[in-house]
């Protein structure tokens, strides 16, 4: 794993982590899905807009991580401009 220990949004220890989806192909935690995973579940919703807000981060990476969500069955599919449903109620069910 990388230097990360701990999630700095949820406190999650990444090492839990390690042999599934939070993981990329270099081994290391992919944290800003982490941070956008706990952000959609409290929120309930999940929006590009949800994301720049709670994550201070623009567009383009806000979307990729909806897009990743949504590959990975964490989240529904776009329907019209509404925020998109949240398919998971805990993080610790991935």
């Amino acid at each position: 794993m990388s230097d990360i220990n701990f999630c700095p949004h949820c406190g999650h220890d990444l090492a839990m982590y390690q042999n599934n989806d939070f993981v990329n192909a270099d081994n290391t935690a992919d944290e800003n899905l982490l941070i956008a995973v706990k952000c959609v579940i409290e929120a309930n919703k999940a929006s590009t807009s949800l994301l720049q807000r709670k994550m201070r981060i623009g567009y383009g990476n806000a979307a990729r991580l909806i897009e990743t969500m949504e590959e990975r069955g964490y989240i529904g599919p776009a329907i019209d401009s509404k925020p998109r449903e949240v398919l998971i109620v805990s993080i610790d069910q991935m």
